[in-house]
């Protein structure tokens, strides 16, 4: 993830009577009362749950200051001389068009949620080495498979086991952390070669020892941006070099993983199982029903799939719109903006 900086820009003056800001998308706009509650300085907030409705938002954005939302495309920047910031509900910015900014205006994220992630994380890694979810199905149906009561098959451990992490950020850390209570190894590859050392891993390193970090771990977190470089990072070729006893696990981007490689390695049982909490296809809204992928990765018996919710608790999203208020309170007060990845 990008890493998080202050930036002063001049924003705003005294002649602003009227500070306008767009909530556009059902996320922003539902969370408007929590906003209202959290900001200190005025506002005058127009909702846009609409994203089709593109006339409303190019005529807000012709007298906006800031916007939060989802995305930023470059067909809206001529509708704006005045919009000073748009600001990611969330920490990824794939979805924004940053060199299509309008003059002027930051692009600012959020991060927050590397708790919840790492606490998934933790949970994924001890539901695939115990079997807990293909077991608990079987046991409903009566099945006793597993138990020592009666000669089961042992299910491994987490502790003395080795984890590889792909990114090393916040969420890294976070994961290492609670790894290394459970007494794993770690080790860990980023996207820059780097020299400081991390008294929790046993090594870290750029691109270049990927292969070893896949050779050599029992299970692989991916929790690394998506980028140029990371998109499609997981081929067929990577991911034969893991040990076909490995666990994967993915709550970064779906796409840093190729989607057709990565169902053949499991349904092959080329790798022992992955938990998948990001994916290839998303709905148009939550109420919509399909299925995440073009692969039939729901037909596996070898993996924990859950909905994109791993970063999702009450208190991450507390949190995260506490930290946009604090933002665009700096924006109306002329201060220093946090997390500010790119400017026009």
């Amino acid at each position: 993830m990008h890493t998080p900086f202050t930036h002063r820009i001049a924003l705003m003056n005294s002649s602003y009577s009227t500070r306008s800001l767009i909530l556009y998308g059902r996320t922003a706009c539902d969370n408007e009362p929590r906003l209202r509650r959290l900001l200190r300085n005025g506002w005058q907030i127009i909702t846009l749950p609409d994203e089709g409705d593109i006339a409303a938002l190019r005529e807000a954005l012709s007298k906006a200051t800031a916007m939060i939302s989802l995305g930023w495309k470059a067909e809206w920047k001529d509708a704006t001389t005045t919009l000073r910031m748009i600001q990611a509900p969330g920490a990824g910015v794939d979805a924004y068009d940053a060199k299509a900014l309008p003059k002027g205006c930051a692009l600012c994220n959020v991060y927050e949620h590397a708790t919840p992630i790492a606490e998934y994380t933790m949970g994924a890694l001890v539901a695939l080495t115990t079997g807990m979810v293909r077991r608990d199905r079987a046991f409903r149906q009566g099945s006793w498979e597993g138990t020592g009561r009666r000669d089961g098959i042992p299910h491994d451990e987490l502790c003395g086991s080795t984890l590889g992490l792909i990114g090393y950020g916040t969420i890294g850390r976070e994961i290492a952390v609670r790894a290394h209570a459970f007494g794993m190894k770690l080790r860990a590859v980023r996207s820059r070669a780097t020299h400081e050392g991390d008294p929790l891993l046993e090594w870290i390193g750029g691109p270049e020892r990927l292969r070893e970090l896949l050779e050599t771990s029992d299970h692989v977190v991916v929790c690394c941006p998506l980028t140029e470089s990371t998109r499609g990072l997981l081929n067929a070729e990577r991911l034969s070099w893991m040990k076909p006893t490995a666990q994967l696990v993915n709550v970064a981007r779906a796409e840093v993983a190729d989607e057709q490689a990565l169902y053949e390695a499991l349904k092959s049982r080329r790798i022992a199982g992955a938990a998948l909490d990001v994916w290839y296809r998303y709905p148009a809204s939550g109420f919509d029903v399909m299925l995440p992928s073009t692969a039939p990765f729901h037909e596996l018996e070898n993996i924990v799939m859950t909905p994109h919710l791993c970063a999702w608790t009450h208190a991450m999203v507390e949190r995260r719109w506490t930290k946009m208020a604090a933002n665009l309170d700096a924006l109306a007060e002329g201060r220093a903006l946090q997390n500010v990845v790119a400017q026009a």
